[in-house]
């Protein structure tokens, strides 16, 4: 899981440290061993922090500077390519100024005058960190980090310390995400099973079962895209947001597999993050109706088009989620500030990301 951040000793030292935390868990002292090696950890890392963020100590917060080579996913940029076809300068063009003027859209929700749900008692929502970093922006590592520290985590399909009950739940979610873009987009379905009310309700089922079983840490798209109804489950949630440059970004993201990434047709039905994509099946008879796919748009237009509008919307998600998460919930890490290649930056990196676990999941 640390193959993005190099196989220092350092770093094979801290993991085998985390497998006999792991191994101590039946004994039940593993949180309070992790919690004196954090305290320690963290005193240590004051230190050597690096000058690319700025830290409270008393909060959550860290946010990155503009000596980050992260930054720019932060700033959303009206220097659209003059290679683009006139139509499409204008429609990225509308979409930041639309951000840039705040303009408020409507989140679906989970609970409300059209649902048949009850929310949960605030006692009993067990998730408390989202990682809001897109794939590719190093999400796996930093979750593979969470799992050796004992943290029962989610990232895409893959679970980590969880029981066969949690992780069938997470299967239940991707199997819903799957059957929007494969089925009700992908062949473009108008049958019941791709009716939008039905599958917005399977999503309040899943979404709440999910934030109450027990899990504590998700990552990876699609969770990404339920921020707002997590929020709606939980206001005080923690948000880890991994980052990158945002051209950088969109070539890795389509150099991966990128056919499942919805978002909304209608941009003046779009959330603030195109990735928050049920907020656009509110008001629809069928699935199909408002949504596509990063892959159908991408096909439709040129490469260097595409790799600028990706880099844009990229930097319109971070930016959107920096500006609706409370500041004192809220870390922004970017991983690709630390040299692979010094055992001192790989402790600056192990020390940020065990603060900030500590922070968001100590009980």
């Amino acid at each position: 899981g640390y193959n993005t951040l190099g196989a220092a000793p350092l770093v094979l030292a801290m993991r085998a440290t985390m497998k006999v935390g792991t191994s101590l868990a039946r004994l039940g002292v593993t949180r309070r061993v992790l919690a004196l090696l954090a305290a320690l950890e963290t005193v240590a890392a004051q230190a050597v922090r690096p000058a690319v963020t700025t830290w409270t100590a008393n909060t959550f917060a860290a946010r990155i500077t503009e000596h980050s080579v992260c930054h720019k996913a932060l700033e959303p940029t009206k220097e659209i390519s003059k290679l683009w076809p006139e139509s499409q300068q204008q429609e990225t063009m509308d979409i930041i100024e639309d951000f840039d003027e705040g303009k408020e859209y409507p989140h679906f929700r989970l609970f409300g005058e059209d649902s048949s749900f009850t929310p949960p008692d605030p006692s009993e929502i067990t998730l408390k960190l989202i990682n809001m970093g897109p794939g590719t922006t190093a999400t796996r590592s930093v979750w593979h980090f969470g799992c050796d520290m004992g943290y029962s985590q989610m990232h895409y399909n893959q679970a980590c310390n969880v029981s066969p009950e949690q992780k069938a739940l997470l299967d239940e979610l991707i199997d819903l995400h799957f059957l929007v873009h494969q089925e009700c987009i992908g062949k473009q379905l108008r049958e019941p099973k791709c009716r939008s009310q039905t599958v917005l309700d399977q999503f309040r089922s899943v979404l709440i079962k999910l934030a109450t079983s027990g899990v504590q840490g998700l990552a990876d798209d699609p969770l990404v895209s339920f921020l707002p109804q997590w929020l709606e489950l939980k206001p005080d949630l923690k948000v880890m947001m991994t980052l990158r440059d945002p051209e950088e970004w969109a070539v890795s993201r389509i150099d991966h597999d990128w056919s499942h990434l919805t978002r909304c047709k209608d941009r003046d039905r779009q959330s603030s993050s195109h990735l928050f994509y049920l907020d656009c099946m509110q008001g629809t008879e069928y699935v199909s109706d408002n949504l596509t796919t990063m892959k159908e748009e991408g096909e439709a237009t040129d490469l260097s088009s595409l790799l600028e509008q990706e880099a844009v919307r990229f930097s319109i998600h971070c930016k959107s989620v920096a500006d609706v998460v409370p500041e004192e919930n809220l870390h922004e890490l970017c991983l690709f500030d630390y040299s692979r290649d010094s055992i001192e930056e790989e402790n600056r990196m192990r020390a940020e990301l065990l603060d900030v676990y500590t922070r968001a999941l100590a009980p």
